[in-house]
């Protein structure tokens, strides 16, 4: 009966030493992970310009973590080589971080910032894991872009003859740069004159006085009403698009 026993004992101790790590796994949870921003979309981020605060466009990526069974292991923040990952306070940072101490194994708290340097489509990805290797993880895409170039929208376009002149008038002030929402915005509104024939020059035309965007010039009575070429360029340099007006007679 002893002797049972005791093969009892040490087979169970055998097997239990065996099958602790799949014990423990199935007691273990999954760690979580959570952040303040919005995942859902994807953030748009001009580069080439500061802010307002003279600092670079940057997106802020803050990460919470928790572990009921404080087995925290690792944190890492898969980005591109075109993005710089810095702290909240602008300081360049690690993307990997050893999580294995008794002072952060249970929770963690991180803000990152992830700053741009090329154009383009990105996805940032961050994730933890136990000591168990069971993960969490969350991701946030990005798409980067230069300068957008402004369009050029006209309102009004028409002539009417004053006496033996005909007198043209052309309006494109609701033209807009596209990129308006992170500092872009219309500098100079631009019109050429083009008469009907093809060797004539074609003359710029001169704003109203005071009025950016909209043109008027007199044409003399006895030469045919051409067509306008206009264009805008925005606070960076960007053009429009040069777009053909054809006039009509004002009713």
């Amino acid at each position: 009966m002893k002797r049972y026993f005791y093969l009892s004992l040490l087979f169970g101790v055998l097997t239990g030493a065996c099958t602790s790590d799949n014990y423990f796994n199935e007691l273990n949870s999954v760690p979580i992970m959570t952040s303040t921003a919005d995942l859902s979309v994807i953030d748009t981020l001009k580069i080439g310009k500061l802010n307002n605060s003279g600092q670079n466009v940057y997106f802020t990526l803050p990460v919470s973590i928790t572990d009921a069974n404080a087995n925290l292991q690792s944190l890492s923040i898969d980005v591109s080589t075109d993005i710089t990952l810095t702290d909240n306070n602008g300081q360049t940072v690690a993307n990997f971080y050893d999580l294995n101490h008794t002072t952060t194994n249970a929770a963690v708290s991180k803000t990152f910032r992830l700053i741009p340097t090329k154009p383009g489509d990105y996805t940032v990805t961050a994730t933890v894991a136990d000591k168990f290797n069971m993960q969490a993880s969350l991701s946030k895409q990005l798409y980067v872009f230069d300068n957008m170039k402004p369009k050029c929208v006209v309102s009004e376009a028409y002539y009417y003859i004053d006496a033996i002149l005909y007198q043209i008038h052309v309006d494109i002030r609701s033209s807009f740069d596209q990129d308006e929402k992170w500092g872009g915005s219309i500098s100079e509104y631009k019109a050429i004159f083009h008469y009907t024939w093809q060797d004539d020059p074609a003359p710029m035309m001169p704003d109203l006085a005071g009025t950016p965007g909209i043109f008027e010039t007199a044409d003399a009575g006895w030469e045919q009403i051409g067509w306008v070429e206009a264009w805008v360029i925005d606070n960076e340099g960007a053009e429009s698009e040069h777009i053909r007006i054809d006039l009509t007679l004002k009713p």
